[in-house]
């Protein structure tokens, strides 16, 4: 949440592909560094930039789901109910209301 504020304050507002390309390289890092918090971030992040391609008539919809479903797991495998909790909550208002 804090990175996608900060990017949409430097400008990157709607560039949702974009977005996508620099999370995919996020991860990355997260991954070869054993940075959870970031990898987390990343994922829900990805998943965001991805779910804003399908509302506007793309068909990423169900590779954003597996994006926000991997960062919901991992906040479970750390503990962090909180964050978990805030990401069910989106998964449940976005992704269930297409159905």
């Amino acid at each position: 949440m804090t990175c996608r504020t900060l990017g949409d304050l430097l400008g990157n507002a709607g560039r949702y592909e974009e977005g996508i390309k620099v999370e995919n390289a996020g991860i990355k890092i997260a991954l070869e560094c054993g940075l959870g918090a970031i990898l987390i971030s990343t994922l829900y992040d990805c998943g965001w930039n991805m779910e804003h391609l399908w509302e506007s008539g793309g068909t990423a919809r169900e590779e954003s789901l597996r994006y926000m479903r991997a960062s919901y797991y991992l906040e479970a495998l750390l503990g962090r109910e909180k964050d978990k909790e805030f990401i069910k909550k989106h998964i449940e208002e976005i992704y269930t209301k297409c159905h």
